[in-house]
């Protein structure tokens, strides 16, 4: 019983703290950049970041333009909020945005933290973790 009572301690105190995994931001959600997100729907080509990244949330909700790996959002549902990516802080590694400005297809996890702040990072945000 006295090996017992400190097990249970612990097994409660690990219960009972956050995970490690935990997100504490507006939103996060995994995409593809792919070409059909560098062209807008009036078939102008896209030539900055911040265009692509609005044109891959209105290809997800608003034309049904979805890469495989694209999740939703629940931020940039309308025109209106897509706006947000002209006037944010994007936060993003700039050999990263030199890959997506060359046309290069990439998969990126978008984390919305504040409704001026944005971290894009590369690869893919496995949601059941943590």
């Amino acid at each position: 019983m006295k090996r017992l009572i400190p097990l249970l301690v612990l097994a409660l105190l690990c219960f009972s703290l956050p995970r490690a995994g935990a997100y504490d931001g507006l939103d996060l959600y995994n995409c593809r950049i792919s070409g059909k997100d560098r062209v807008n729907s009036r078939g102008n080509q896209l030539t900055t970041l911040r265009d692509i990244l609005a044109q891959d949330r209105a290809n997800y909700h608003r034309f049904g333009r979805r890469d495989r790996v694209d999740e939703s959002d629940m931020v940039f549902v309308t025109i209106a909020s897509r706006n947000l990516f002209q006037f944010a802080r994007i936060r993003i590694d700039p050999a990263l945005k030199r890959r997506i400005l060359a046309g290069e297809n990439v998969n990126l996890s978008v984390f919305v933290l504040r409704r001026d702040l944005i971290d894009v990072q590369e690869g893919l945000i496995d949601h059941s973790v943590g």
